[in-house]
C-alpha cells in the first residue's frame, strides 16, 4: 500500500494580488534542484502573478508582485528584530518589511 505524501522540504505557491492568501499550490518537492526548476517554470509561465519558493516559513524566491513598492523584485528580506541592539537578517529572494 502506498502512503500519499503532504509534508515536503520546498513548496512552490501562487498568491492573491494583495498577497494574503494562496491561490494554488502549486507543488511539493524534497530535490531543491527540481523545486528551483519548477519556481522559475511557473514564473514564466504566469508572468505578473505573485509565485513563491519557500523552504518551511524562508521564502527562497518571490515573484515581483502588485502589493509591494513598485522597485520590488522579488530582492531581499530585511527584519529588524527588537533587542537591546539591533539585528537585521537579509535572506535572498523576500520583501522589506
Amino acid at each position: 500500500m502506498t502512503t500519499l505524501r503532504t509534508h515536503f522540504t520546498f513548496r512552490v505557491d501562487t498568491w492573491t494580488a494583495d498577497g494574503e492568501s494562496i491561490v494554488e499550490h502549486i507543488a511539493g518537492v524534497e530535490d531543491y534542484q527540481v523545486a528551483l526548476a519548477t519556481y522559475r517554470a511557473a514564473f514564466e509561465r504566469w508572468p505578473g502573478t505573485p509565485i513563491t519558493f519557500r523552504q518551511g516559513a524562508r521564502v527562497i524566491e518571490d515573484s515581483p508582485c502588485e502589493w509591494c513598492s513598485s522597485e520590488c523584485e522579488g530582492g531581499t528580506l530585511t527584519i529588524s528584530i527588537p533587542r537591546t541592539e539591533a539585528a537585521v537578517i537579509q535572506l535572498p529572494g523576500a520583501h522589506t518589511l
